[in-house]
């Protein structure tokens, strides 16, 4: 190897220096560029967002002061405690709603396992069953609403059932509002990511499939211990993602309860719609405490949260070994 004119002879190639430092350069400033938009609206909208939200949750503004402590935990955990207290209902309601969620999940699993057997009018049903995902959910939710208003075609039925004086709104009458907000996210959740487990399903071999079948094995063995099985890595994954959405589980409550009379009550609010309630109520200011009381609140559901997730991860990944094929 020899050096001439700055340039270095590599097996009696010409290198120039210069030249690949200044490729170097290229290179680098063509990264940044592509990744500083995002660095930027990460570190903005994520990082100070959340870092400012974990500072708040210790804050108490009194008279322009800031009180650091413990005041906005002590305060949440005092209105749990209110049997009438709105935080309270609101949990109860979210809870309800998880828990219908949590019901409709094995429902869909299994009306996916159906369609992919090809039963007859499979797919009409396919069809039927993911109309409500394509078009719009307001556009649902409207149609709802007339179906259940004092004027539908059920009203009547409402009134026998309650006893009410005269035909009523499902939902905007205390007594009925929440039921018919569950049943609307029954109708709306069945079956939920049909397209998900229908692609999950057609990964398993046909192979197995037919020895199953020259086996004798019925449709519920089928399900049971062989197709469960080998798309149990998918069923755990949903599973625990329903788990980290515990909280924020509200369905289309404050689409459907637009009614201020309802929607600030304590009938059918879930935390997520007391959330943007509080926070449209108080102005989003820092001096009259909702951004510290909803920092405080969001910081104490997101330990629950992620405390359930990650038991039923633990718990669900020891249950079934993974399969694979």
């Amino acid at each position: 190897m020899a050096t001439q004119n700055k340039e270095i002879i590599i097996n009696g190639i010409a290198i120039d220096p210069n030249k690949k430092r200044k490729k170097t350069w290229k290179t680098i400033i063509f990264i940044i560029s592509f990744t500083i938009l995002p660095l930027f609206n990460f570190l903005l909208f994520y990082v100070y967002v959340n870092l400012s939200s974990f500072t708040l949750a210790f804050q108490e503004h009194v008279d322009g002061t800031i009180i650091w402590g413990f005041t906005q935990f002590k305060g949440i955990l005092d209105d749990f405690a209110k049997s009438d207290g709105e935080m309270l209902h609101a949990l109860i309601n979210t809870l309800k709603t998880f828990g219908v969620s949590l019901c409709m999940y094995p429902v869909s699993i299994i009306v996916s396992y159906f369609l992919y057997k090809k039963v007859r009018g499979h797919n009409v049903f396919r069809v039927l069953f993911f109309l409500p995902q394509i078009i719009s959910s307001i556009v649902w939710t409207y149609f709802y609403k007339q179906f259940v208003s004092s004027v539908g075609p059920i009203a009547g039925i409402v009134q026998d059932i309650w006893n009410f004086e005269k035909p009523i709104g499902a939902l905007t009458n205390s007594k009925t509002a929440n039921t018919f907000v569950l049943l609307h996210m029954i109708w709306m959740g069945f079956p939920g990511n049909i397209i998900i487990w229908s692609g999950t399903f057609a990964r398993i071999p046909e192979s197995v499939v037919e020895y199953a079948k020259l086996d004798g094995v019925g449709w519920v063995r089928e399900m049971v211990q062989i197709i469960l099985p080998m798309v149990w890595p998918t069923f755990s994954l949903f599973l625990i993602l329903q788990l980290a959405g515990l909280f924020s589980a509200s369905g289309s409550v404050f689409l459907l309860t637009s009614d201020p009379t309802v929607a600030t009550g304590v009938h059918t609010e879930t935390l997520s719609n007391w959330f943007y309630r509080t926070m449209y109520a108080g102005g989003g200011t820092p001096s009259d405490n909702s951004l510290s009381q909803m920092s405080a609140l969001g910081m104490m559901i997101t330990v629950v949260a992620c405390t359930l997730s990650l038991t039923a991860r633990k718990w669900l990944v020891k249950l079934v070994p993974d399969v694979e094929f």
